[in-house]
């Protein structure tokens, strides 16, 4: 069912973005990456699970994602890139 937004967006519908707003104020979010050319493809917040698929807007690639080891990777990355930091300092 497609939506006609040609007079407007129904109050329905506005109701529906700011109750999900609301619903997202208090949980944390986090950036996936597309793994062909870095650019930021898709944000997702603690609650998400599964797998997503995204179509990277610079590249134009398609990409599939594991949430779950997404999180496990992405806390890898930021020690691996918070011990290259320390490296270069000392």
């Amino acid at each position: 069912m497609k939506l006609d937004f040609s007079n407007g967006v129904p109050p329905d519908v506005l109701d529906r973005i700011k109750r999900v707003k609301k619903e997202v104020d208090g949980l944390e979010s986090r950036s996936l990456y597309c793994p062909y050319c870095n650019h930021q493809s898709l944000i997702i917040y603690s609650d998400a699970k599964g797998h997503v698929q995204t179509k990277c807007k610079r590249c134009g690639q398609v990409s599939d994602y594991n949430i779950a080891f997404r999180i496990v990777s992405y806390r890898l990355a930021l020690t691996t890139r918070a011990c290259q930091a320390l490296k270069s300092i000392t």
